[in-house]
């Protein structure tokens, strides 16, 4: 039994996940951990990590490790995304964190982003429809992939997120330059990518927010989730109709009904809004949201870097399986 770990260093949060081989070409997730640390907020503000954060995100990373110290992990990668990536200070923190923690951070390009999750995906999930956009939002950015089939045909990040949104009155979010710059670029790439005024897409949200709308479709539906298909699925009316239910609920509402964090209510309504102008830019048929994302998408990459390329393993497709009890363990700083 191979087991193996990743490490995702967010602008909202630092996440790891274990993930265990056996024989088969199955890689299944067992353990979940997740620790809130916005350091985008930092980041988008000031342009740097400051010396509290750099501490508070040591302190995380150490109790991270101490976890795999006991579950015998034999690989382990860690990844930095957005806030990292924009850091000025970026060169001086990875130092901090070898010399403190032992441990490098491959911090990934927006590119980097949205390749490896589309990798990840295609071990996931059914194969494309016709035309597909899989849209990624976190914090710090959203990427986006365009495919026709199985063609990749366009691929970037936008350095638009929930984080950098926050900073925006709700009641100004939408006529913002930041919000109207990304639209119009949006709106730009649908006209090139629907060739035709009758072109539809379907759309593929992955990210927190986007996982968090699917949990409440299951709730309001009472559904399970059907594991070997991976995720939620719903026409585009439906899911505007979903929208429509929670984007005028306040904070609280969400926090006392809907069991949401504070930190995670307080960026949900700006997530809502970019998903409609998503669907909406890119005429969407349908909206699928699946229970995987960056993390898990990195992790199936180490899992199939690590095989070896003497064996058949590469006959077989690897299939990376998510049990639909998995909650991620919260892990204070403090």
């Amino acid at each position: 039994m191979t087991h193996l770990a990743v490490i995702e260093i967010g602008s909202n949060a630092v996440r790891m996940i274990l993930g265990e081989k056996g024989d088969d070409s199955i890689l299944k997730v067992v353990r979940s951990w997740s620790s809130h640390l916005r350091l985008g907020q930092e980041v988008f503000r000031t342009g740097e990590i400051p010396n509290t954060f750099q501490e508070k995100l040591c302190r995380i990373l150490e109790q991270l490790l101490s976890h795999l110290e006991s579950l015998s992990a034999s690989s382990l990668q860690i990844f930095g995304t957005s806030a990292m990536r924009d850091a000025k200070n970026q060169r001086e923190v990875l130092m901090m964190i070898e010399k403190n923690c032992g441990v490098s951070v491959r911090v990934l390009s927006g590119q980097e982003e949205a390749s490896f999750l589309l990798e990840g995906l295609k071990n996931f999930l059914p194969n494309p429809s016709s035309l597909q956009v899989v849209a990624d939002l976190g914090g710090g950015s959203l990427e986006l992939s365009m495919l026709k089939k199985d063609d990749l045909l366009q691929q970037y990040s936008l350095n638009i997120g929930t984080l950098r949104l926050r900073e925006i009155e709700p009641n100004q979010l939408e006529s913002s330059e930041l919000f109207q710059k990304a639209i119009k670029h949006l709106k730009d790439e649908a006209g090139q990518y629907l060739v035709t005024s009758r072109s539809k897409s379907d759309l593929l949200l992955t990210g927190g927010n986007a996982k968090t709308l699917g949990r409440f479709y299951l709730q309001i539906h009472n559904s399970t989730l059907n594991s070997s298909a991976g995720g939620v699925s719903m026409n585009w009316e439906v899911f505007e109709d979903l929208i429509d239910r929670f984007i005028n609920l306040s904070p609280e509402m969400l926090q006392e009904s809907w069991d949401l964090r504070v930190h995670q209510s307080e960026v949900f309504h700006s997530a809502l809004k970019l998903f409609l102008k998503l669907g909406e830019s890119f005429r969407a048929r349908q909206v699928m949201i699946p229970f995987m994302g960056l993390k898990e998408a990195l992790l199936l990459k180490l899992c199939l870097d690590q095989d070896d390329p003497e064996t058949d393993q590469g006959t077989v497709p690897l299939k990376l399986f998510i049990p639909k009890d998995l909650h991620p363990i919260e892990v204070l700083f403090n």
